[in-house]
């Protein structure tokens, strides 16, 4: 097999490329060499390196001296051990921490919110840091990164998968360039790991039913502008937070009554088209009205020519008294709930919530059903400004 081949096998596996040689492909993508040998008549599997930091020629030249070794009635897994100790002292083998802060820098083109690579950091800066931080990535053990997890495996479920996904990919950039042979947060520790219990945490969703009381509600708080309107937008687009937060004005099509998001702030990193109906033209007219120089539809008072705060709208409805029944990610699913009441189509409700269709449907469903939708979210507006119309309205005149 060339060295160009290597680049294309991605499906977890062993595959042979040489005369007792192997590429060991992981679930997570990392890729290294084995050998599969005879060794005093036990088969045996010898790591020879991960890719690419390990060439095919490399591995192979490894591959041919285990052999002769073995002939000559030598163990190349003992002598690989004596080797790896005379390599520690005459060269610097980075720390767990060395490879985490590679990995993280990695990372960070890959996060959409800034948030994300923070809370990266600090969960491995306050529960791995402090005890494998300052070792040799090569000196880590299973014990030791089982010793992190299994106290917070049942306790902190959530936090404890996150931290093994974020200890193996640190693992996995040792791997790549060739600091360490295993993933020790991957397969190998499965079975020490008790099964956790499936818990699915639900956003709290107002009643649709109750939706043009918190509208009404909205309307009248004692909040800015930006604030209100941005809370009614989202309810009456049916968006994700962090979308209309980060929309701008060059987003608005006025003519055709479309706000365009692009697939760079989509969850499923595709174009996105919300079709802007009566109710949302008065909140376009309302904020347009009090705009300043920023470019966001919704900008923060506090930081001009920023976007509003993350916890601006959680606040606002914990203000009106709506913190115990409802969440803004929660409202999304009082419009699909409001849908499925209303007999309307599965595919035009996930369509209008921008999710993605998964399966055989989704791979032949092209259509984003614009024109339809349109229909639909004028009278989910209907249906939610019913109580505040003739408010906004007055807001807008005065």
């Amino acid at each position: 097999m060339k060295s160009s081949e290597l680049e294309r096998i991605n499906k977890p596996g062993m595959y042979r490329v040489a005369f007792g040689v192997y590429l060991r492909v992981a679930p997570g993508g990392s890729k290294q060499f084995v050998q599969r040998i005879m060794v005093h008549g036990k088969r045996r599997d010898i790591g020879l390196g991960g890719w690419p930091a390990t060439t095919l020629s490399e591995a192979k030249c490894k591959a041919i001296c285990n052999r002769a070794e073995v002939l000559t009635g030598g163990n190349p897994i003992t002598s690989k051990c004596a080797l790896r100790l005379v390599k520690r002292r005459n060269t610097s083998v980075p720390s767990f921490k060395d490879i985490q802060k590679k990995t993280l820098e990695s990372l960070k083109s890959t996060w959409r919110n800034p948030k994300t690579g923070k809370n990266w950091k600090e969960s491995m800066d306050n529960y791995v840091t402090p005890s494998i931080g300052n070792k040799p990535i090569e000196e880590i053990s299973r014990e030791d990164v089982l010793e992190i997890l299994v106290p917070l495996w049942n306790d902190k479920p959530n936090l404890a998968r996150k931290l093994r996904q974020r200890i193996s990919a640190v693992f996995k950039m040792a791997i790549a360039y060739g600091y360490t042979e295993s993933n020790l947060a991957g397969e190998a520790i499965d079975g020490a790991l008790p099964k956790q219990k499936a818990v699915t945490a639900h956003h709290r969703a107002l009643p649709y039913s109750r939706v043009p009381k918190m509208l009404e509600a909205v309307v009248n708080a004692d909040a800015s502008i930006a604030i209100r309107a941005a809370v009614c937008w989202i309810t009456l687009t049916a968006c994700r937070a962090g979308e209309a937060r980060y929309a701008t004005w060059q987003e608005i099509d006025m003519k055709h009554r479309i706000w365009r998001i692009p697939g760079s702030r989509m969850k499923a990193s595709k174009d996105h088209r919300v079709p802007i109906t009566d109710g949302m033209l008065t909140i376009l007219e309302l904020v347009k009205s009090s705009r300043d120089d920023s470019d966001y539809l919704f900008p923060s008072i506090k930081k001009p020519g920023s976007p509003l705060g993350e916890n601006s709208f959680s606040y606002l409805i914990r203000q009106i008294g709506f913190g115990k029944v409802a969440t803004i990610h929660g409202l999304r699913s009082s419009f699909r709930d409001w849908a499925a009441e209303r007999g309307i189509d599965r595919q035009l409700a996930e369509q209008a919530l921008a999710h993605t269709v998964q399966g055989v449907e989704g791979a032949y469903f092209r259509s984003d059903l614009f024109r339809r939708r349109r229909a639909v979210m004028k009278q989910w507006n209907d249906h939610c400004t019913k109580r505040c119309a003739a408010m906004m309205r007055e807001i807008l005149a005065g």
